[in-house]
């Protein structure tokens, strides 16, 4: 698993702040962008 800080910004442009593997994030908000 790769494993990286990134931020995390909602589709309407939130700062969802930083998060480790986003991808994983995005699979349960549905909402991420990996920047």
């Amino acid at each position: 698993m790769d494993i990286q800080c990134v931020i995390c910004r909602s589709r309407l442009g939130s700062h969802l702040g930083f998060f480790y593997n986003c991808d994983t994030l995005k699979t349960y908000l549905g909402l991420g962008e990996r920047r």
